[in-house]
C-alpha cells in the first residue's frame, strides 16, 4: 500500500478559498490542480508498505494523536518549489499554528521511527500543495501570479486528527482515501 500521514483540510470557506487561488494560478499555465477533497498538509510521507505493516502504520498515528489537544491553523500565502520563476510545485503556507503542526509532525515521525519505519531525511516543512505543474507550464505568467497571490488569506482551519492515507496512483492522478483517523485527544501523552 502506498500511504503517507496527513492533516485533511475540509472546512469549505477555507477549501473555497484556496479554489479560487487554483483558478487564479491556472489562468494561462498547463496545471494539474489538486482536487478540493485531496486538500492536506502531509506530516509523513511513507512509501510503499507491505501488507503486515498496515497494523503497525495505524498504531504510530493513534500513538502521534495521542496527548495532543486540537489547534487552529491559518492558512496563509502561496509559493512555489523550487521557486516561482522554475515552480514544479505550488503551495499554499501557514502562518498562525505553524509550530504547532510542526510539532504534531514530529510527534508522527517520532512514532513512526519506533514503529520500525525509516526515518525521514527532511525536515518537515508545512505547506499544502494546491497545484502541480505540467511540463512545459511554468513561465513568467505563472511566476507573477504567484507573486500577486503570495500574501492572499485562505482562512483557519481547525486541526483536531491526523490520518494515515492510502494514495492509489491513476491516470488522472493520485486518489488518496483514510485508512485510519485518529482524533487528537488532549491529555497525557504516551509515549
Amino acid at each position: 500500500m502506498r500511504a503517507f500521514v496527513a492533516v485533511r483540510v475540509v472546512e469549505p470557506s477555507v477549501v473555497e478559498a484556496l479554489r479560487e487561488a487554483q483558478r487564479i494560478l491556472s489562468r494561462g499555465s498547463s496545471l494539474r490542480l489538486t482536487p478540493p477533497h485531496q486538500l492536506h498538509f502531509t506530516l509523513k510521507f511513507l512509501g510503499e508498505i507491505d501488507a503486515d505493516r498496515v497494523d503497525a502504520a495505524k498504531a504510530a498515528v493513534v500513538q502521534a494523536a495521542a496527548g495532543i489537544p486540537p489547534f487552529e491553523v491559518t492558512l496563509t500565502g502561496v509559493g512555489a518549489f523550487p521557486r516561482a520563476a522554475s515552480a514544479r510545485v505550488l503551495w499554499a503556507g501557514c502562518s498562525g499554528g505553524a509550530d504547532q503542526l510542526v510539532s504534531l509532525g514530529g510527534r508522527v515521525e517520532a512514532a513512526f521511527v519506533a514503529a520500525g519505519f525509516a526515518t525521514d531525511t527532511r525536515p518537515f516543512s508545512p505547506h499544502l500543495t494546491v497545484a502541480r505543474v505540467r511540463e512545459g507550464g511554468a513561465g513568467g505568467r505563472l511566476a507573477e501570479a504567484i507573486r500577486q497571490e503570495a500574501g492572499r488569506a485562505f482562512g483557519t482551519i481547525r486541526v483536531s486528527e491526523v490520518a494515515l492515507m492510502k494514495s492509489v496512483l491513476g491516470r488522472s492522478g493520485a486518489d488518496h482515501s483514510p485508512v485510519v483517523v485518529a482524533p487528537l485527544t488532549p491529555g497525557s501523552a504516551s509515549g
